[in-house]
């Protein structure tokens, strides 16, 4: 589905200068000598290519393994609740405490392990401010969740209960490549790129010709649900070096805020 770039850490997708790394202080090191011995390190596995390199290429390829694994998990054990729910075996308010707790649970160990997935995990640590991320993602979800239990309550619903479940689960790639990107030093662009044999929504187009961002500026990962293609997207993300200073500066200044306030309306029709 996404191939190679899922399973690489995101310096395999960057161009290094020493100039750049020097920006990674950013990202919130406490002590200057530690920030500054762990920005040399940093620098060391980016560029140093042989047996380093391909150490935390497999740490990548393994975070993404087990982020597999913990995907088809979550698969399971939520569509057991669900059908439980769905033929009476269990109440509406035991239902939908369990789905939560699962979901609070697994959106923690994805983005966890999208940020083990990044190859910068020994130097990058997650933030308080990471974290309420998660938070805050696993809450906007869980308000679709309730309506989802309405709607089973009630008999309503368009979309078959197994598909709808299937689409919550593909929500966990986002939260995976949004740990991911944590990791992104400051003074690089993303560009949100198309899968070019796949089928694409007004969203991917309007973000493809909106960049570059920055870690900053990014308004959504694919799989968000913020695009009309919802987790079903299949674009992914590209981090490189500015072509210049101006470049970086227009992307730094976009604003979040108007990007997902024009893709609301894009999904609207």
């Amino acid at each position: 589905m996404y191939g190679k770039w899922a399973e690489l850490p995101v310096f395999d997708f960057m161009d290094v200068s020493s100039e750049v790394l020097a920006e990674a202080k950013s990202i919130g090191w406490k002590n200057k000598w530690d920030e500054l011995k762990r920005i040399q390190l940093l620098g060391m596995a980016v560029k140093l290519g042989g047996f380093l390199r391909d150490i935390r290429r497999r740490k990548a390829r393994n975070a993404r393994a087990k982020f597999l694994k913990i995907k088809e998990e979550f698969r399971k054990k939520g569509w057991a609740v669900l059908s439980d729910f769905i033929e009476g075996r269990l109440g509406r308010a035991e239902a939908e405490a369990g789905l939560r707790k699962l979901m609070r649970e697994y959106y923690r160990k994805a983005f966890e392990l999208g940020h083990e997935s990044s190859g910068m995990a020994d130097w990058v640590e997650l933030s308080d401010r990471d974290h309420e991320w998660v938070n805050s993602s696993y809450k906007e979800e869980v308000r679709y969740l309730v309506r989802f239990l309405d709607d089973i309550e009630s008999g309503n619903g368009k979309v078959d209960y197994r598909k709808r479940w299937e689409m919550y689960v593909e929500t966990l790639e986002h939260v995976f490549f949004s740990g991911k990107m944590v990791s992104v030093p400051e003074g690089y662009v993303i560009d949100w790129v198309m899968n070019r044999s796949a089928e694409h929504c007004g969203g991917c187009e309007f973000l493809r010709k909106n960049s570059p961002y920055t870690r900053n500026s990014l308004p959504t990962v694919p799989k968000a649900g913020a695009t009309p293609c919802l987790s079903n997207c299949r674009c992914r993300l590209r981090v490189r070096l500015p072509k210049s200073r101006e470049e970086y500066v227009r992307a730094n200044r976009k604003s979040r805020k108007s990007i997902l306030l024009q893709l609301r309306k894009i999904k609207q029709g």
